[in-house]
């Protein structure tokens, strides 16, 4: 227990109190057996002895002090031993906190270590060349080798990894290796890195270009020197930079063709095939022109052999040509037979192989194509700087086109401006400074009397009218300041006399400078005939109204002639409705006529039956004659009595324009009756499709004179030549308010130039044959005169006319014609 007292740390509050030690007797013995005491002088007693009652209550007394004595020294030292506890664990779960945070650290370090290694490894397996370390040694012995391809050049970077196997300066090309081991000795003995451009032979045997890029690795710890580095393989991109050269060297000579004026526009294409084709490696070269869909050779590079010659024309279609004009980009084919061109025309009719061809355009408008093909197959494909060429020539071709035109535009203008009647002078700052022939024959001076002098001296001071030289001067700048002048003038020749001209003046711009153009024609003639008009209209006025005396008693004439035309038609068909009702009313009282003589041949018998006696069967047979005959009679005098009613219906309607309401079905069916015996001697038939129930308060009097009209037209005009044929009725509400009546046949039709006149008045194309040319002209004015509406013709030779009658259904619309 004092060695645990002696272990508690300094500053322990658990600490035996220095009291309560100091309180303990010498003597006391804390033995287990029990509390014994020594006093001074005296000897040991046993516990228990027998002794007098003062002294043992006082011993017991001490006793019991010493035992609470010892009692709290445990205590304290038991709170002593407590306390030391405590504090070893707190100091423990310091400790194994800073262990948990330790191992936590060292994990993610661990982790971000590894996320580190694979974002290296991904970075240099995907990496687009090859990542390497090799020693510093004669053949760059590969130490480490890995990248997405998983090979240089065709040999598998695992051939580089083996003792004794594939080296890196073993595929150096034999005429860059010097210079390369040179580069990177130099870069070693600077411990720097390098940058390089070099081949290699790959293992197909040809020769790659190779971007080489690395760095120098010191030694470390007595270890060997390591070289660092990537390869990238740029064969593609150092072949698109020496077709570049091409190309800047070839547009050069274009270029140079171009600057050089005395070539023609043919010489200059001859050239650029030329080098388009030595460029590509294939031996025909062609510029064709298209227009309405054929191609024209226009240029062409080619052997005799090749089938092509200039000029040559094609079908668009059946052409090379059609593929790029038809895609509208470059078309290009290594092999045409192994592409999706093979069932084109133009393979099976020309056969070439190879073919590559552009779109020409001359001003922004398609002008032709550029092809340029070979009988064999290509053994490469066209790369992108090949393509990139053709397109680059196609411009410059069409800019060399597009300047020729130019230049041709320009001198034919040079030759109208030369050879024009009209004169034509330019003017800089008041000042003509040129002009062309007909201004010296116009105005009858020299070029060096008009060129330098103000254009103002060309006119007399004063005009006719009294307008000075300023006048013209006012003009003149007008012009210039952008807004075009047109007036008249007089002008003075040279010789003398003067002229009247009309004269007009633009301003525009050249080099910087403000120029106006003039135009001056001769219209003298003109004007001397304009004043003998004027001398004519003094007495014109007189001879114009005695001119239109006659003409409107003329027209008072033909409108009384139209007008009896008109009742004269309409007498006509009234004619053909009476004969309409003579044919239809003949069978039904014929019927009734033969019916009633029977009946009285019957009754005669059966009297002189009645006088001699007669039975049963003979009276039975008499009443079933007398019955039947009844019935015959009653049914043919009611047709008959029908056709009567329909006939006068119809019959005071042709003959009167009296508005009222009627169901158009009716009318039709009508008109279809009264047309039935003409139809019934043609071959042609009446079809009514027209249905019950459209309601119309209108005429049906010239409605019915209309339906004639156009019904005996068909018959007489839509089926010439024909045995068979059917004229069909139909209708159907139009909108609000309106109805549509179609009349239509399928018959020869009426030919283009015709259907523009029908509705016209005397226009038939059965003159002398019966034709009065009226009868549509009539249906015109009747549909849009008096009924109101619309009418529109359609017709289609060969198949049929259609006659479309469109009518307001109440007295409210009225409608305008529509003739199509």
């Amino acid at each position: 227990m004092l060695l645990l007292i002696a272990a508690v740390p300094l500053g322990v509050h658990a600490a035996v109190p220095q009291a309560a030690v100091q309180q303990v007797p010498a003597g006391v013995d804390f033995s287990p057996t029990g509390l014994s005491a020594r006093g001074e002088g005296q000897g040991a007693a046993p516990v228990g002895t027998v002794a007098s009652d003062d002294r043992g209550a006082s011993r017991l007394a001490q006793r019991a002090q010493h035992l609470t004595i010892a009692l709290s020294v445990f205590a304290a030292l038991l709170l002593a031993v407590v306390g030391l506890l405590s504090f070893i664990l707190r100091q423990r779960r310091k400790v194994v906190e800073a262990l948990r945070r330790e191992i936590a650290e060292r994990r993610a370090a661990e982790r971000a270590l590894q996320d580190s290694e694979t974002k290296l490894r991904t970075l240099i397996e995907h990496f687009p060349g090859t990542v390497f370390r090799c020693l510093d040694d004669e053949n760059w012995t590969a130490h480490f080798m890995s990248g997405r391809d998983q090979h240089i050049v065709g040999y598998p970077t695992a051939d580089f990894l083996v003792a004794g196997g594939r080296t890196l300066g073993g595929c150096v090309h034999p005429e860059d290796i010097a210079w390369v081991s040179e580069l990177v000795k130099h870069a070693v003995e600077e411990a720097g890195s390098w940058e390089m451009e070099y081949r290699m032979l790959g293992a197909d045997g040809q020769v790659h270009w190779m971007a080489e890029y690395g760095a120098v690795v010191p030694p470390r710890d007595g270890g060997p020197r390591y070289l660092d580095g990537f390869v990238l393989d740029i064969t593609h991109q150092k072949q698109a930079a020496l077709e570049v050269e091409r190309q800047v060297r070839a547009f050069a000579v274009l270029n140079d063709i171009a600057s050089r004026s005395a070539l023609t526009l043919a010489e200059q294409l001859s050239t650029a095939l030329s080098l388009g084709a030595e460029f590509l490696g294939i031996e025909i070269a062609v510029i064709c022109e298209i227009h309405d869909e054929r191609c024209r050779v226009t240029a062409i590079h080619a052997s005799s052999e090749s089938g092509l010659v200039q000029g040559s024309e094609f079908e668009l279609a059946s052409s090379y040509c059609d593929l790029p004009v038809r895609a509208g980009c470059i078309q290009a084919f290594e092999s045409v037979g192994a592409s999706a061109a093979r069932d084109h025309p133009s393979y099976r009719m020309l056969g070439f192989e190879t073919y590559i061809g552009i779109r020409l355009e001359v001003g922004g408008r398609l002008y032709g194509c550029l092809g340029f093909a070979a009988a064999e197959a290509r053994q490469t494909p066209f790369s992108a700087g090949e393509k990139y060429f053709v397109e680059l020539l196609a411009r410059w071709i069409g800019a060399a086109i597009e300047r020729d035109q130019a230049a041709q535009h320009m001198r034919r203008l040079a030759h109208m401006v030369r050879h024009s009647n009209d004169a034509m002078f330019l003017v800089r700052d008041g000042i003509v400074i040129d002009c062309n022939d007909a201004a010296l024959v116009m105005y009858e001076r020299a070029r060096e009397d008009i060129i330098g002098h103000s254009p103002l001296m060309l006119s007399p001071p004063m005009q006719r009218g009294g307008a000075s030289a300023e006048l013209a001067a006012r003009y003149l700048a007008a012009a210039r300041a952008g807004q075009p002048q047109r007036f008249e003038w007089v002008h003075s020749r040279g010789g003398g006399g003067t002229f009247d001209a009309e004269v007009a003046l633009s301003g525009f711009d050249e080099n910087g400078e403000r120029l106006v153009i003039g135009v001056a024609r001769d219209i003298s003639v003109r004007k001397q005939r304009e004043r003998e008009v004027l001398e004519l209209n003094a007495t014109l006025e007189g001879r114009v109204a005695d001119r239109t005396r006659e003409l409107e008693a003329a027209l008072e004439h033909l409108r009384r002639t139209q007008d009896e035309l008109l009742q004269s038609e309409k007498l006509a068909s009234l004619g053909a409705l009476v004969a309409g009702v003579a044919h239809e009313l003949n069978t039904p009282i014929g019927n009734a006529v033969t019916a009633s003589s029977t009946l009285n041949d019957v009754y005669r018998q059966f009297n002189a039956r009645v006088a001699t006696g007669f039975t049963r069967s003979v009276f039975n047979d008499f009443l079933a004659c007398v019955d039947e005959a009844g019935r015959i009679i009653e049914r043919n005098l009611s047709r008959a009595a029908e056709l009567i009613g329909s006939f006068k219906q119809l019959a005071v309607d042709q003959t009167s324009d009296q508005r009222r309401p009627f169901d158009l079905r009716e009318v039709v069916q009508e008109v279809g009756l009264a047309m039935k015996p003409s139809i019934r001697r043609t071959p042609f038939r009446l079809v009514d499709e027209v249905p019950a129930g459209l309601k119309l308060d209108s005429y049906p009097g010239p409605l019915g004179q209309v339906l004639i009209n156009l019904i005996n037209n068909a018959l007489v005009h839509a089926f010439e030549g024909r045995d068979r044929g059917a004229i069909t009725l139909t209708a159907a509400p139009a909108g609000e308010d309106w109805l549509r009546l179609v009349v239509s046949d399928d018959g020869c039709g009426i030919s283009a130039v015709n259907l523009k006149r029908v509705f016209d008045p005397f226009f038939t194309t059965r003159m002398g044959q019966g034709g009065s040319g009226l009868g549509l002209h009539i249906t015109h004015q009747l549909v849009t005169g008096i009924l109101g509406g619309r009418v529109r013709i359609e017709s289609e030779e060969g198949k049929g006319t259609s006659v479309t009658i469109e009518l307001p259904c109440g007295p409210e619309r009225s409608g305008q014609s529509v003739v199509e």
